[in-house]
């Protein structure tokens, strides 16, 4: 069995302990945006006034401030093996403008799945989603399948889910 260094147990049972404390709406606020917690402060959202004007008042080092968000930076940072939805790949003359369209056109049309556009010389490519298996994203995949009928699922490195 691995063992889980103390510092990283310490962290996770402060912020379980922080995340029961907060006032139904600021949980709530938490888990409706996206992303949340990977861009902004959770010690500053735990402080917010809740519903009947309660707060959190926290008292600890700034070094355990500092080490929290200094820990929820760099897991956004880190990558996964899972799964994508390649909606475009070209190498025209005109791939790169398409390929820029595309991205925008589906990030209107599905505004909370991630799109990526690469080049890897000499293709331009937009890639949706961030699924761990391929069941996850065949779903999406049914759903988009007419508006992007030369769409693949292809096996990439994917962005953590957020928090």
């Amino acid at each position: 069995m691995k063992r889980v260094p103390l510092i990283k147990t310490f962290l996770l049972s402060l912020i379980s302990v922080l995340w029961l404390s907060l006032p139904a709406n600021a949980q709530a606020q938490i888990l409706n945006e996206s992303d949340t917690l990977f861009r902004s402060d959770i010690f500053k959202i735990i402080a917010e006034p809740g519903i009947t004007l309660s707060t959190v008042v926290i008292k600890q080092s700034s070094h355990i401030t500092k080490t929290v968000n200094n820990y929820i930076a760099n897991a956004s940072k880190k990558r996964l093996s899972g799964f994508r939805i390649r909606i475009f790949f070209d190498n025209k003359q005109d791939a790169r403008d398409k390929s820029l369209n595309l991205e925008n056109s589906f990030r209107e049309l599905y505004p909370g799945v991630g799109a990526y556009r690469t080049y890897t010389n000499p293709y331009f490519k937009v890639t949706v989603g961030d699924f761990r298996n391929r069941s996850d994203a065949m779903k999406l995949f049914k759903e988009i399948e007419n508006i992007y009928p030369s769409a693949f699922i292809v096996r990439e490195q994917i962005n953590f889910p957020p928090l």
